[in-house]
């Protein structure tokens, strides 16, 4: 797939965008502002900050809170929009939230949603988040609406959730031995759902995968950090009971999540990941890299910060 048109639906579209204030959903609000069409923030919680503050943010910026267990507040939160982002924050609820915003954005009369997903995982390999955004795409399939499913590879960004790890203690943990992992920089992501959302074009109902333009080991990750750093980070690798053990444990992640980290570790080391000149195929541009992003976010990662 080559560079997208980044013209509107209409001559003023409105996109509503579901996971506002997460990672990637606030990068597309950010990269939605300065176009030629109105964005809807859709919140889950009527206090949450939001990412643009009131006094800085354009007219066309705004936001709404909807149940996301009601149907009906989400379908007055889609109406008039002619697109929709979709992401819901990944959780055991998250097919049911998804598909409910599916129902209620058809209710609403949107004309196409960009659905953030996940890569494919074959059998018998078994990833459960896959199979949960396998049944979400099947029911965005058959709404009838335009769509496209972004499947990113991991984010850059989920290294930031390491910091304390690596700033306190000096190593960062796993269970992927050498295999290697590709990582894509969300704001790349984000800038192709944008594209995608703006495009005059009819979607073409199909599935992109985003990858970065590089794999990394774990171990070479711990090199980079050192480096970036001035410190010596130092990478242990553990077994996949040991790693879960120790997210659920010292970590205290739900047990679904520590499972789908390490499940994720296991993948990669039975299928190793490859570096891809994709996302550059997408943006028209090459992707931000690894060693940007670490050069852009070494204090979080510095000892004292």
């Amino acid at each position: 797939m080559n560079s997208l048109t980044t013209t509107s639906l209409s001559q003023h579209p409105l996109i509503a965008v579901f996971g506002c204030t997460g990672m990637i959903g606030t990068e597309v609000m950010r990269q939605l502002a300065p176009h030629d069409c109105s964005v809807r923030g859709i919140l889950r919680e009527a206090n949450r900050t939001y990412p643009v503050p009131h006094q800085e943010r354009p007219a066309r910026v705004s936001y709404v809170t909807a149940d996301h267990d009601s149907t009906e507040q989400l379908t007055r939160a889609c109406a008039g929009a002619d697109a929709v982002f979709l992401l819901i924050g990944t959780s055991p609820d998250q097919v049911r939230i998804e598909s409910r915003a599916i129902e209620a954005a058809q209710r609403a009369g949107v004309r196409r949603i960009v659905k953030l997903s996940a890569p494919v995982v074959e059998e018998p390999i078994s990833v459960e988040v896959a199979h949960w955004h396998r049944e979400i795409e099947a029911k965005l399939e058959a709404s009838g609406l335009e769509y496209c499913h972004l499947r990113p590879y991991a984010m850059m960004q989920n290294w930031l959730r390491n910091a304390h790890t690596i700033r306190n203690f000096g190593r960062t943990i796993g269970s992927a031995g050498e295999a290697p992992r590709n990582y894509v920089d969300c704001r790349d992501v984000a800038a192709i759902a944008v594209q995608l959302l703006l495009s005059e074009q009819p979607l073409q109902n199909d599935a992109i995968t985003i990858t970065g333009p590089e794999a990394i080991t774990n171990q070479d990750m711990a090199e980079r950090i050192s480096c970036v750093t001035g410190s010596n980070i130092q990478y242990e690798n553990l077994s996949r009971e040991a790693h879960y053990h120790m997210l659920v444990t010292q970590a205290k992640l739900p047990e679904w999540l520590a499972q789908h980290i390490v499940e994720l570790e296991e993948l990669a080391v039975r299928i190793p990941e490859q570096g891809t000149h994709q996302a550059q195929q997408l943006l028209g541009r090459y992707p931000r890299t690894m060693d940007e992003f670490l050069q852009e976010h070494r204090a979080v990662f510095m000892h004292g910060s």
